[in-house]
């Protein structure tokens, strides 16, 4: 027997209430589940910090801890999902000047995890007017921690103070010289092997001291960088060995096509 017009009018009606039910049915079971997540506490935290090389992390997971409980008021592992925010954490821990970025996320577990890309140091300034600090390899200034000492080449002397966007300042000084020559001196394996120590005298002249060996190399002014490499490598290699390891005082390499060296 056929059905009317509105019999299958009624019909589709019925079908559509239907469906309707079941999707306000799952949507309400939905934000019941996610109710009871967000209510839910954090289990675990997990920090996974990418080191430079095999230099120690200048940072680590207390110290994370320690930025989000500063944040919160409390420990992040008494906390609930609705009072976090994934933006937010990643902000507090990157305005720590040792961390280069971050990713927040948590797992379908409750566990809160931080991925960490700590700055890269290159030298650790000790500079006459008191300041001490590293600088990483964009020129940004990173604070000294106790117990997370990293392993890099220490400035002295009388290095001009730190100026945020010292890097790309017209007018260059002592400090531009100190990171330019060592982004020069890493782009040298073997002199990045040799230099232990830059120091900056009161006439602005550079002094090298190597890890191995009492001599000091005078460098001179900043530059002919590659060229007083050059010399500084070929004497090394070729005259260290005939004439032996400590036996000199200074090696001069400020002039052109020259080293001048002084024994003990």
């Amino acid at each position: 027997m056929a059905l009317s017009k509105t019999q299958i009018l009624l019909q589709q009606a019925k079908t559509k209430l239907t469906w309707i039910g079941i999707a306000a049915g799952l949507v309400v079971l939905l934000s019941l589940a996610i109710n009871k997540k967000m209510n839910s506490k954090v289990v675990d935290v997990h920090v996974q910090i990418t080191k430079v090389k095999s230099q120690r992390s200048l940072i680590n997971k207390k110290d994370v801890l320690r930025l989000f409980s500063d944040h919160l008021g409390y420990d992040i592992d008494r906390a609930q999902l609705k009072e976090l925010k994934i933006v937010e954490l990643e902000n507090i821990v990157e305005s720590d000047r040792r961390v280069k970025s971050s990713e927040v996320y948590i797992d379908a577990k409750n566990t809160l995890h931080v991925d960490i890309v700590q700055r890269n140091p290159i030298v650790r300034i000790n500079a006459d007017n008191g300041e001490k600090y590293y600088l990483d390899d964009a020129g940004n200034k990173i604070p000294l921690k106790k117990k997370s000492a990293v392993r890099v080449p220490i400035a002295t002397g009388n290095i001009a103070k730190y100026q945020r966007g010292f890097v790309n300042a017209k007018d260059r000084n002592s400090l531009n010289d100190i990171f330019d020559l060592m982004n020069a001196i890493k782009e040298d394996p073997f002199i990045e092997a040799l230099v232990e120590q830059i120091h900056l005298d009161d006439a602005g002249e550079i002094i090298l001291i190597p890890k191995l060996g009492r001599e000091k190399i005078l460098f001179g002014k900043y530059e002919d960088v590659k060229k007083k490499f050059f010399n500084l490598k070929a004497f090394y290699k070729e005259e260290m060995p005939r004439e032996g390891w400590g036996k000199f005082a200074q090696l001069d390499i400020r002039y052109r096509g020259q080293v001048f060296y002084s024994p003990l």
